[in-house]
């Protein structure tokens, strides 16, 4: 084996997505986070495949399995941070 390709075809089309090469014969308990991608992985649904070529050239594919990349939320927290211009109000016990 000369190097497994790990590849993401998008189900809209356009052309796949390597997102991770490996170049050892063997590879036992590794992680492809997909967090870490850059670019990153956009939303949406996708066929995932690993990619083998041997070292005469010669390649084949896995059979695909579905992959579905949810949107990321907007924000983690809320901002404390007043808008320029407003003040707060204090109401006192009466």
């Amino acid at each position: 084996m000369s190097k497994a390709t790990v590849l993401a075809q998008p189900a809209s089309g356009g052309p796949a997505v390597p997102l991770k090469t490996y170049t050892a014969a063997q590879v036992t308990g590794d992680i492809l986070n997909l967090d870490a991608l850059k670019p990153d992985l956009k939303p949406g649904q996708y066929s995932v495949r690993l990619q083998v070529q041997l070292s005469g050239g010669r390649t084949f594919d896995s059979p695909a399995r579905p992959l579905t990349v949810l949107e990321a939320p907007s924000s983690w927290g809320i901002s404390t941070q007043r808008a320029s211009g407003t003040r707060r109000s204090r109401s006192r016990p009466r």
